[in-house]
């Protein structure tokens, strides 16, 4: 006797019982139990999974690898666009802040003169991309190749993108759990962010 779980159930443990009876058979109950458990989707790549415009000089970066695999920094680059600018004035290879970054882990880029009490065992990098203020674009890219933006490259907003609730300057923006890759594409639509509402929570 083959029985299937009907489909679109939500995640979780389910149980039940089937009667199976027939000419000249005897009567049984059969029990059943079976489990619906999630599709895991790894990233296919890295991206950005916080973003830290505090006050005075307090910006940082977080960079998650869940791509289940050790990746190679060495061919990581973070760069800055300020202003609108549509050239990077500020780059950062990662592989010269730690050479690999393990399957589940971050790499954490500050200010120079950053002070928050970051929790314990997070270490953060001092580098330049970081002098970014809410008007400016930051861009992550694998072998010269774009793989994540934050922003809109060649476009000034003034003090700030504000989307959904959400500002790019004075907040703490955490990319939400169900977001496994990063923008690929800048934006073509006038001069906003349009993932800032959809992809962030803000704090």
């Amino acid at each position: 006797v083959y029985v299937r779980l009907k489909a679109g159930h939500p995640q979780g443990m389910y149980a039940d019982s089937v009667l199976i009876n027939g000419y000249s058979l005897t009567e049984i109950e059969v029990s059943l139990e079976g489990e619906v458990t999630p599709v895991i989707v790894g990233a296919t790549n890295l991206f950005f999974s916080k973003y830290v415009e505090g006050s005075s000089n307090n910006k940082y970066l977080e960079i998650y690898n869940g791509t289940g695999a050790t990746v190679d920094l060495s061919t990581y680059t973070v760069e800055l666009y300020p202003n609108g600018g549509t050239t990077a004035n500020n780059t950062e290879t990662l592989g010269n802040l730690i050479p690999v970054l393990g399957n589940g882990e971050v790499i954490v880029l500050k200010h120079s003169s950053a002070t928050l009490s970051l929790p314990a065992g997070v270490t953060a990098h001092n580098s330049t991309v970081c002098n970014f203020n809410g008007d400016d674009a930051i861009v992550l890219k694998h072998n010269g190749n774009i793989i994540d933006i934050f922003g809109n490259i060649g476009c000034d907003p003034g003090s700030e993108w504000s989307e959904g609730g959400n500002n790019t300057k004075d907040m703490t923006l955490v990319r939400n759990m169900d977001i496994c890759g990063g923008v690929t594409i800048n934006p073509t639509t006038v001069c906003d962010f349009p993932t800032l509402a959809t992809e962030w929570t803000g704090y």
